[in-house]
């Protein structure tokens, strides 16, 4: 009898939220924005994947704000609407003020771009969001796989072209000739070419970039509704207080960003952000799905990882998702 006392223990710590407070939810039934609309449904229920790109943060917020709308906004557009945020708001603004010939990023953490940030948080990219008012529809600039080694290549050649002026390789007079060869490639032929070179040479190429995505939206620019951004951090909330802060916003329709080390789920580690869409009853515990952005591939995921290649997602059990977490954050009016 001892023995069953403490099994039984043991098993309601292990299981944090009780079943009557697991009804089955997703936000595609919950959410009438999602629920009601093919194109809100299909991309909550494609796989996304941000290739080696480490912009995880924008796709997150994306999301979150897609929820938020009736179409799905651009997680590329996204990530340039927050680089620009963070260099309006920090002292390297100022810095440039003084001394505006650019330099490659050396202090953020970025692996593939010289002056693109990589790696960011979803609340200042919602922040930035709210602030620039206006966002690129996801239909308009999709981003997968494929576009994302695109994307890559294409910033890789603005770059270029910008250091090759800096280092006095390449004369300003040609840069507008130079720019003609490499936009048409992908498909960007209908841009005012001088006005993106006159951009490349005076602005930050963040800058370049959103008023290429800008150009190229034309009709699809949507307007982005001002929301709150809310944090809940695991480590000081009870059991109870994190799970039906995740419960109550699951319930109302509305995803939440997963700040986690993948080390958790994964054969590696890294921080990355993902967003928690639904909640299941499953073999005595209650368990949320993860929307990620690695594509189909199951194959990063740790044995026991129930992943959906289908969907781009995979479950955790309560108490695992509690213990990876970093920091969760929602949305509210």
């Amino acid at each position: 009898m001892k023995f069953l006392i403490l099994l039984l223990l043991s098993f309601e710590v292990m299981a944090q939220v009780a079943q009557k407070d697991c009804t089955p939810t997703d936000i595609r039934n919950t959410n009438p924005n999602i629920r009601d609309s093919k194109e809100m449904r299909e991309h909550f229920s494609t796989p996304r994947n941000q290739d080696s790109i480490g912009w995880c943060y924008a796709f997150a917020g994306a999301d979150l704000m897609s929820a938020e709308m009736k179409t799905p906004i651009s997680s590329l557009h996204t990530s340039l609407i927050y680089s620009q945020y963070r260099e309006m708001s920090t002292m390297d603004y100022l810095k440039e003020l003084v001394d505006p010939t650019p330099t490659p990023i050396k202090k953020y953490n970025t692996r593939n771009f010289k002056f693109i940030k990589e790696s960011g948080f979803v609340d200042i990219a919602i922040i930035a969001l709210n602030q620039r008012g206006r966002v690129c529809a996801e239909k308009a600039l999709p981003f997968d796989q494929h576009l994302g080694r695109t994307t890559m290549s294409l910033i890789r050649k603005m770059e270029d072209i910008k250091l090759s002026v800096i280092n006095k390789k390449l004369q300003e007079k040609l840069v507008c000739e130079e720019i003609s060869k490499v936009l048409p490639d992908y498909g960007l032929n209908t841009l005012d070419f001088e006005m993106v070179s006159h951009s490349l040479m005076k602005d930050r190429l963040d800058t370049t970039l959103d008023l290429m995505v800008r150009q190229y939206c034309k009709r699809n620019i949507v307007r982005v509704p001002a929301r709150t951004v809310n944090s809940l951090y695991p480590k000081s909330a009870t059991p109870k207080n994190f799970f039906d802060t995740i419960n109550q916003t699951l319930n109302v329709g509305r995803p939440l960003a997963y700040y986690y080390d993948v080390k958790s789920v994964a054969t590696f580690s890294g921080l990355h952000a993902s967003i928690i869409t639904a909640r299941r009853w499953n073999q005595g515990k209650c368990e949320y799905k993860i929307r990620n952005t690695w594509g189909k591939s199951c194959a990063y995921y740790q044995k026991g990882i129930d992943c959906n290649r289908e969907e781009g997602s995979f479950w955790l059990s309560d108490e695992k998702l509690k213990n990876s977490s970093t920091l969760v954050q929602y949305l509210t009016e």
